[in-house]
């Protein structure tokens, strides 16, 4: 506790939140403080082993999942496909497989130039072309 110093008429004495607190304990009997310290730390015990525990539950069931249900979800999605490519009847192209198709294309085009070699449209390599300069000697005679 500290006082100010000044008019003494005007003496106010300030006290810090942990002295207020601290005052107020006093005006409590020793159980029911015994009482609450024990909620408290019950409390506190409840929510930290709550917190870990389904933390731990969500990590077993979402890697759980992933490992049971992604393999599934990819053999249905490609179960179509099969099932077309194998009556021998033409496969309609998805949207996956026009885009696929796409950039295996561009990336062709990236590596080779305008077209694969020997295709309809190939303009040969991607090389600029090199002009041939003509030089020409003047030769001056002087006499």
């Amino acid at each position: 506790m500290s006082v100010v110093q000044g008019n003494p008429a005007k003496e106010e004495l300030f006290e810090t939140v942990f002295e207020r607190i601290a005052g107020l304990s006093e005006m409590f009997p020793e159980s029911v403080r015994n009482a609450a310290d024990r909620v408290s730390s019950l409390a506190t015990t409840a929510v930290g082993t709550t917190f870990n525990l389904g933390g731990k539950f969500v990590w077993v069931v979402a890697t759980s999942a992933l490992v049971m249900f992604v393999p599934v979800v990819y053999e249905a999605d490609q179960a179509p496909l099969r099932s077309k490519s194998n009556q021998g009847s033409p496969c309609v192209m998805t949207l996956q497989d026009q885009y696929q198709e796409q950039m295996r294309q561009q990336q062709q085009q990236i590596m080779m130039g305008k077209a694969p070699m020997g295709g309809p449209n190939y303009q040969g390599p991607a090389v600029p072309d090199i002009v041939p300069i003509q030089i020409t000697y003047v030769a001056r005679y002087s006499s």
